[in-house]
Order: C-alpha cells, then sequence, then structure tokens
C-alpha cells in the first residue's frame, strides 16, 4: 500500500472478532520490491508454524 505521502507500507493485522486480543503493526519499506519481499518472509513465517497457518473453513 502507497500512502500519500509516496511510502511503501506493509500493515499487518491480526486477531478475531470477538475477543480483545488483537493488533497492528505497521513497516515502512523502501520500495515496491522490497514490500514484497517482506510479504515472502511473512509467508514462510506462517509456514513454518506449528501447524502451519491454514484456512480453517475450507467449502469456500
Amino acid at each position: 500500500m502507497c500512502d500519500l505521502f509516496g511510502d511503501w507500507l506493509v500493515v499487518r493485522r491480526w486477531g478475531g472478532l470477538y475477543n480483545e486480543r488483537y493488533g497492528t503493526k505497521t513497516d515502512v519499506v523502501a520500495d515496491l520490491l522490497s514490500g514484497v519481499a517482506l510479504l515472502f518472509e511473512i509467508d514462510q513465517e506462517r509456514q513454518r508454524r506449528n501447524p502451519p497457518y491454514t484456512l480453517r473453513n475450507k467449502s469456500l
């Protein structure tokens, strides 16, 4: 995402709809490719978790 000043941002959000355990983290990256690289790093971290991140409702 690019803001009004031309800075590239990666915004991470997590948590549930019905509890108060949530958060947001915004990272400023140098350019679009750095942002995509950060997204790949986030995806790899999710894949390393035990159990890995999966969609809970597979019928969608």
